[in-house]
């Protein structure tokens, strides 16, 4: 209805009353697999090092650092940007009910890979979000932003073209909450646009652990696991052959 798209409206509907429908790759790629003799149950399932990785960081999924690794975007950046008509309609709602239970937010733009920078930041697009965030703050005394676009986050911050990696994950998650609790602690004194810290190399608790060093502390187990019980079986093997 907002967005008056009747094929939107289509797609949307018979997704909640057909779950057949939104499923209908999945369901298509077991199926043929079916049909091959493939096996495809757990195709779908989420990875037991990606498992270990939520449970260690709490939530998070922690990629190891890949400075090589980019893709460069099949489209460059547009030469000018503003907000999607259907975004601004449901940003606005959003905005209005937290002003409305005086709850804080923070608008955060991420650092990202230098490369992938140049082909997404043109002018017009820094001048476009830029607006918009102005447009917000002076709406919205609840609003702070948080502008990492300046940051300088470095290759070896990223795993690829836009996530961090364990290295930039920890240098910003360390500098975003020394500014939220700033931030939250005295309202009236912080400023309302924060640019983030520049990026610098800073010492990783030993804890944050990342996706490589969960599977190999998964395989460790496992190795752990599994040579014990194969020596007693080939000794058991061994005895009997005696």
């Amino acid at each position: 209805w907002t967005a008056r798209d009747a094929g939107l409206f289509a797609t949307v509907a018979l997704g909640k009353l057909f779950p057949s429908y939104r499923m209908r790759w999945p369901v298509r790629e077991n199926v043929t697999a079916a049909l091959r003799g493939e096996d495809r149950s757990q195709s779908h399932s989420i990875p037991f090092p990606v498992l270990r990785n939520l449970r260690v960081n709490r939530g998070a999924v922690i990629e190891a650092d890949r400075a090589d690794r980019f893709d460069p975007p099949s489209n460059p950046g547009l030469p000018s940007w503003s907000c999607h008509p259907v975004n601004a309609v449901y940003l606005r709602k959003f905005l209005d009910l937290a002003a409305s239970r005086q709850i804080p937010v923070f608008w955060t733009l991420f650092p990202r890979h230098p490369r992938a920078q140049d082909f997404r930041d043109p002018p017009g697009m820094n001048a476009g979000q830029t607006a918009l965030l102005r447009a917000t703050l002076a709406r919205y005394p609840n609003v702070t932003v948080i502008d990492g676009r300046n940051a300088n986050y470095g290759h070896s911050a990223f795993m690829d073209g836009v996530h961090f990696g364990r290295t930039g994950a920890w240098v910003f998650s360390t500098d975003l909450a020394a500014i939220l609790r700033q931030r939250l602690a005295a309202p009236a004194a912080a400023p309302r646009w924060i640019e983030l810290l520049a990026y610098r190399e800073l010492p990783i608790d030993p804890a944050f652990e990342d996706t490589a060093r969960s599977r190999q502390v998964l395989k460790d187990r496992w190795r752990q696991e599994t040579e014990p019980r194969a020596a007693a079986s080939h000794g058991q093997n061994a005895g009997i052959r005696r």
